[in-house]
């Protein structure tokens, strides 16, 4: 497996951890029943903790699309190498740093974060064309 294909791995692992936070997040503000039903309306009895961690979470989903993308280019085109594997790196950091950011509201620091993940994500993809 290359490295980018293994950052890319490891942020899938990362993405389901954040996931099953937010969902324990939600079950202790709304409890199992809440949690198994159609949730309507009650985006009102989530905490600000659940809130934020939701956001992170949907946050996470949309910044993953870009970032396949570039290691797919980067594998399809055989240009896997320990130097293109370094953003994808950084970007799998910035992200398992970017929850906490969020969910705790580390401001300025959850944008900054944000944007060395994306920053990392467009150099994976000029890394491939050079």
């Amino acid at each position: 497996m290359s490295p980018e294909l293994a950052a890319l791995s490891a942020l899938v692992v990362l993405l389901f951890a954040t996931i099953m936070v937010a969902q324990q997040s939600l079950t202790a503000d709304i409890g199992m029943d809440g949690n198994t039903g159609t949730r309507e309306g009650g985006e009102a009895r989530f905490s600000p903790w659940t809130q934020r961690l939701r956001r992170a979470v949907a946050n996470s989903v949309e910044n993953i699309g870009p970032f396949i993308a570039a290691v797919l280019v980067v594998t399809l085109s055989g240009r896997s190498s320990p130097i293109i594997a370094a953003p994808a790196w950084i970007y799998v950091l910035a992200r398992a740093l970017y929850v906490p950011a969020y969910a705790c509201g580390w401001v300025p620091w959850r944008t900054v974060i944000w944007s060395v993940g994306a920053s990392s994500t467009l150099g994976l993809l000029l890394a491939a064309w050079l």
